[in-house]
Parts: structure tokens; C-alpha cells; sequence
């Protein structure tokens, strides 16, 4: 009886020193800590880091620049370019392409300050998902021989008749772009083995027409 008595007073013991150690004067703060936003160059910088290789293969941006294409309007063109270190060369792809077509997802990333502040805004554009509208053709497949970059290409991206045009036209400068390019052709009605998954290149400057 004596052991239970003195257990029970240890434990109320406890829970008055740690009642007593409560500020009872200190108002609880169960608001929920919101995290501070990015700023554009924090968010560009950390973009970035999704430019990794796949299975050996890696997409790099050499340049993005505004112009105005005869009958277009005015465009933003990307230079892309695609090495490969894997296994088993040479690497056979599709290549990136804004037109139509569910099973090669090209995605242009633009990044950019909201235009009162530092803080970082996206926005992007997709190639048409609609199907039946593009047919791939052979020509479409590029080799990329291990260890050099023997396949670039250009993206020219209307920007005038896009439903987006109007943002992009209004984005604070300077601003951003990076491509993400997710293949699924295979190209086995060509007998090839093409390669299939998601690359993501580095984040580049938009530069603009001297004026």
C-alpha cells in the first residue's frame, strides 16, 4: 500500500513540474508558419537542379531568344542540343517538337518576377495534345553518337496567337525558359528502339532584340 501511495505521488509530482513550467502569461501561437516565397533567382537556381541526366542522355538550352518570324509573329526560339554517355550507344530519339501529338509531351517552363516584387512566378505551353492530328515519320528520329553532342535542333514557339501571348508579353525582364521533353515513340514501325522517358534541360535567359 506504502509503494502505491508513493507511486502515485511521483506521478503527480511530474505533471506539476510540467504545468509549472508553462509561461501561463505567453499566448499559445498555433498560426501555421508560412514559408517565406521564392525569389526568382531562388527559384531558378533550384529549376536547375532538374537538369540531370537519363540513362545517360542530357538536354541542354545554348540559347532562348525573342523574334519575329515572317507570318508568325512574334516567337520565342530555343536552340536545344542532346548528348549521351550511356551503355549502349548510339542513342536514338525523337526529337522535341511543338507539334500535335499525345506521345511526345514537349513543355516549355517560363520563369519570371511578378512585376510588384523579387517573387518568382511560372507559367508554361505545351505542345496540342489533340490526337490523330500528327503522324511521326521517320525523320523525326535523330542518333546521338556516345560522348558528343551530334543532335540540336530549334523550337520556335508563337507567342502572338497563343492564349498565353498576352502574360508573356507582359512579364517583367528579364525572364526565363527551360524545356521538358517526355518521348514515348518508340519508332518500332521503323524497326528502332527509340529512347523513352523524361529530360529536363537547364534554365536560360530570354534575350530580346536590341532597340
Amino acid at each position: 500500500m506504502t509503494r502505491v501511495l508513493l507511486g502515485s505521488l511521483a506521478v503527480v509530482a511530474v505533471i506539476a513540474l510540467a504545468l509549472s513550467a508553462q509561461d501561463p502569461a505567453k499566448p499559445k501561437n498555433d498560426k501555421p508558419v508560412v514559408p517565406k516565397p521564392e525569389t526568382l533567382a531562388e527559384q531558378v537556381q533550384r529549376f536547375d537542379k532538374f537538369n540531370r541526366r537519363g540513362c545517360g542522355a542530357k538536354l541542354t538550352l545554348t540559347k532562348a531568344e525573342l523574334v519575329s518570324k515572317e507570318g508568325v509573329g512574334e516567337v520565342v526560339r530555343v536552340h536545344w542540343e542532346i548528348d549521351y554517355t550511356g551503355p549502349r550507344p548510339p542513342l536514338t530519339i525523337c526529337k522535341p517538337s511543338m507539334e500535335p501529338g499525345p506521345q511526345n509531351r514537349t513543355c516549355l517552363r517560363f520563369h519570371y518576377e511578378d512585376g510588384r516584387t523579387d517573387v518568382g512566378r511560372l507559367t508554361y505551353m505545351y505542345n496540342p495534345q489533340e490526337r490523330n492530328i500528327y503522324i511521326v515519320v521517320k525523320e523525326d528520329f535523330v542518333t546521338v553518337e556516345k560522348g558528343k553532342i551530334s543532335v540540336s535542333g530549334v523550337l520556335d514557339v508563337p507567342i502572338s496567337t497563343d492564349g498565353r501571348s498576352s502574360l508573356i508579353q507582359q512579364m517583367k525582364r528579364p525572364f526565363y525558359v527551360q524545356l521538358t521533353y517526355n518521348p514515348q515513340e518508340r519508332g518500332s514501325q521503323f524497326d528502332l528502339d527509340a529512347f523513352t522517358g523524361e529530360l529536363t534541360s537547364n534554365v536560360i535567359q530570354v534575350t530580346e532584340p536590341k532597340k
